[in-house]
This record gives structure tokens, sequence and C-alpha cells, in this order.
């Protein structure tokens, strides 16, 4: 199944200090309760073993991409822990009660690119609180809410000012809010059609440079 991986999942999959701390919050939240756990973007499965090896009594994986799910497939069929996943190969936005009838109490996922959100994690995370995972409800406010590895992302913005760039993005829009944007061109050159959030540079190539 190795053959099929893209190079960049070997570094990722060799990275021993986030996969240990992946680990440790699994087991973590495994430990105090949480017996239902579904894995959004499984890939190899490393995620959904470090659960079933926790103890969870259920794991559901849900990968969109046909390769990965194959690689997952395998991976299971070859660990004891894979025992108790289930492989749901589809994308998380179409799972509903037939691929997972219960509550889950523990979504675990690695859905994030390197600048965080290009994965669409927030859409899905929105889907699942909404379809799968347990909240209080005015009939049973005591109800656990579910948990999330991980729980909570930095997000660090610094400013540049680069022609290129800036070449590249524009508005016509004259006002937003507050705001007087009438002196202000920003447009983008990325197509209508395009589904990524965010178009990304290495600043160290670009023509001209940059300043920050």
């Amino acid at each position: 199944a190795s053959t099929l991986l893209e190079r960049w999942h070997f570094p990722m999959l060799n990275d021993v200090q986030r996969n240990n701390k992946f680990k440790k919050a699994i087991e973590n939240k495994v430990k105090n309760g949480c017996e239902t756990v579904l894995d959004i973007g499984t890939g190899t499965g490393l995620l959904s073993l470090y659960a079933s090896k926790a103890g969870a009594r259920r794991v559901y994986a849900c990968e969109a991409s046909e390769v990965m799910a194959i690689t997952a497939a395998d991976v299971f069929r070859l660990n004891p822990e894979g025992e108790k996943v289930k492989l749901i190969p589809k994308l998380s936005l179409d799972l509903d009660r037939e691929d997972v009838p219960e509550p889950i109490q523990l979504l675990v996922t690695e859905t994030f690119d390197a600048g965080l959100l290009g994965e669409h994690v927030l859409i899905s995370l929105n889907h699942a609180w909404e379809n799968l995972l347990q909240q209080p409800v005015p009939g049973n406010p005591f109800l656990v809410p579910s948990s999330i590895i991980p729980a909570s992302a930095e997000f660090f913005v610094a400013p540049i000012s680069c022609k290129y760039i800036a070449s590249q993005h524009k508005s016509n829009k004259l006002k937003y809010g507050y705001l007087n944007l009438s002196n202000l061109n920003i447009s983008s050159n990325l197509s209508t059609t395009d589904r990524e959030p965010y178009t990304s540079e290495n600043l160290d190539r670009v023509p001209g440079g940059f300043t920050l």
C-alpha cells in the first residue's frame, strides 16, 4: 500500500513528536470515558489505531480519498487494533446515521495544511457537531459534550509588503463595513470556481522580494 502514498505522507508519519502527542491526547480521552471515536480524514489509519489500542469500544474511520481508503483498509487488516475500526470510504460531510449509528464522544482529525484551514476543517467540524457529536440539549442538560482532538489551534499572521503578490489580488469595493476603500484596489487572480480558501507563495522566491 505504501507505493500508493504521496511522498509528503512519509515525513508526517515519521514525526515521532507529533505522533506521540496525538497518541497521549487520545489515550487520555479514552481512559476518561470516550468509548466511541470518529477519525475524520483517517489517511493511513494511525489515529484510529491509537484510539482502538487505548480501549475505545468502537472507532469510525472516514476517508474520502480512494487511494488512502485502500491504504487504511490494508493497515487495519494487518493490525489487531483494526478489528474495532469501521472504515467509511466517503467525505465526512456525507456521513449519516447509517454510517455512524451512535453518538460520537471523541472526534480526532489531522485535516490541516500548512495554513491550518486549507483542508476545510471548519466545515467538517461544523457538520460533525450538527449531525454526529453529542452536546447538552434541553431534555438532557447533563449530557457530556463530545471532545475534539486537537481542541484548539493558534493562528499567526504577519503582514508583508510585496508588489508581486499585490498585483495578483485586487478589490473594487468602495466600502467594507465602516472602512473606506475608495482608494484601495484589491482583487484576485483565483478562478471563481477554485475551491481553495487561499493561495500560498514561497516568499524566498517571489519576484522582487518582500518586506515585513
